[in-house]
């Protein structure tokens, strides 16, 4: 098993696009923070998105 870490990923846009798929109520809202630079601004700079 792998974790990754969003804001160290080369990857953004690809798990950007993968959260935005997700059925769970706050996904379009995770997915809406990140694309607009918000997520850290709103929670705190320490904020991590982990994916596994």
């Amino acid at each position: 098993m792998q974790v990754i870490k969003y804001y160290q990923s080369e990857n953004q846009a690809h798990w950007r696009e993968e959260i935005g798929k997700g059925d769970w109520s706050a996904a379009e809202l995770l997915h809406d923070w990140l694309e607009e630079g918000k997520l850290k601004q709103i929670c705190g700079e320490a904020t991590e998105v982990l994916s596994i």
